[in-house]
């Protein structure tokens, strides 16, 4: 597979997103933009100049009357969120552009419906409102790692409340992902983000809602990061590898939108919601092997499926569930996550507080699953890994 032609443009139609995939993917922008006069964009700070990606969007507008915000940082808060809906109130903007990874794009979801439904943010994220309305969103996704540009999720940090939410708004009408936007990231932005993808499709295929396809789609995606991240890594600069880490993110974000994640992302956003400092993705890779012993236990043979292409040695039963675990962890290693939970600052404290953190998201999850360790498990395994 990998040895198709990676510089066409192919498309992807999932739930209500249609995804152009490929080198100068972004031009497609153009027949969904002609009917708009004004546009608001919201583009990461840094990475969205330095990638060209906004430069590109720009020319496509032309003479529009465009409105460009800058982006939340990782981990974005309510305020910013808040400070971002401020600048574009009052524009009337009818349509959205997001340049970014998954901070921006999620971000730029729960700023779209605000200002469609002139209603604050922290409503749109705490309340269950009706009647919400929303303007055409667009993604141009910088990252291989959220899927955030063909899902309707978004994550916010609550930092006053110490609490980090999740919650479905809404789908982008089309988004595009070109692997060139992503040779710019910093080299630990690869790893981190590469395993927020990974842990997506090992989640999705142990929740309630897993299904035949999302177990296809998630083993796919494992595959590809356990062949292409350790290359990304030696060789940041190579396209093709980048294009199969990207391709495998958008399978991640895929499986998620039908089958949900597990409790290993509940507790992160614990962790980075106590310590906004904590990367998503290497956060998952500190908690996750530990936590994947666990659902290994409940979940064999579909994480065997995945993990068997990282470990050949393993079985689809629960004898294996250690090793999966290790196998995992080691690999991680290679590529270069070598932090625990000291190296952020973690101690007995604030290990407390982020797991009560997290747990508050568990706790409303037994639509997708049922918790595979205790809240009191969950802290003696953070402790562990301090």
């Amino acid at each position: 597979m990998e040895e198709l032609d990676y510089t066409k443009v192919f498309t992807i139609r999932t739930n209500e997103t249609t995804l152009y995939f490929g080198l100068n993917s972004v031009s497609k922008m153009q027949r969904y933009i002609a009917g708009y006069s004004k546009i608001g964009v919201i583009a990461s700070r840094t990475a969205s100049r330095k990638s060209g990606a906004l430069g590109d969007v720009l020319k496509l507008l032309g003479d529009k009357d465009v409105y460009v915000v800058d982006g939340p940082s990782p981990n974005p808060t309510i305020h910013e969120i808040e400070e971002m809906v401020d600048k574009l109130r009052g524009r009337g903007v009818e349509a959205l552009i997001a340049i970014g990874g998954g901070s921006v794009i999620d971000s730029s979801k729960i700023v779209d419906v605000a200002l469609a439904s002139n209603v604050e943010p922290r409503r749109v994220v705490t309340e269950e409102l009706e009647g919400l309305r929303h303007i055409p969103l667009f993604a141009v996704n910088l990252t291989h790692g959220t899927g955030s540009e063909v899902d309707p999720y978004a994550v916010v940090n609550l930092p006053e409340e110490k609490l980090k939410i999740g919650l479905s708004v809404i789908y982008p009408v089309a988004s595009f992902d070109d692997p060139r936007y992503t040779l710019t990231m910093p080299h630990r932005q690869i790893i981190c983000t590469s395993l927020d993808a990974l842990y997506h499709s090992l989640e999705a295929v142990t929740t309630k809602a897993t299904s035949p396809y999302t177990l296809t789609v998630s083993e796919e995606a494992a595959r590809l990061i356990f062949k292409y991240l350790p290359l990304a890594v030696k060789e940041p600069g190579e396209v093709k590898h980048r294009y199969w880490l990207l391709y495998a993110s958008v399978l991640g974000g895929i499986a998620i939108d039908y089958s949900g994640v597990n409790i290993v992302h509940a507790l992160e956003h614990g962790l980075s919601a106590v310590n906004r400092n904590v990367e998503h993705g290497c956060g998952l890779g500190i908690i996750g092997p530990e936590l994947i012993k666990k659902l290994y236990r409940e979940t064999p043979a579909n994480l065997y499926r995945l993990l068997r292409h990282l470990s050949p040695e393993l079985k689809p039963s629960v004898e294996s569930a250690e090793k999966a675990g290790e196998a995992l962890r080691e690999f991680q290693t290679s590529v270069g996550l070598k932090e625990n939970l000291g190296s952020y600052g973690f101690d007995a404290k604030s290990v407390k507080e982020a797991v009560e953190s997290g747990w508050a998201i568990v706790d409303t999850r037994e639509e997708f699953y049922k918790p595979v360790v205790t809240k009191e498990e969950a802290e003696k395994i953070f402790l562990s890994l301090l």
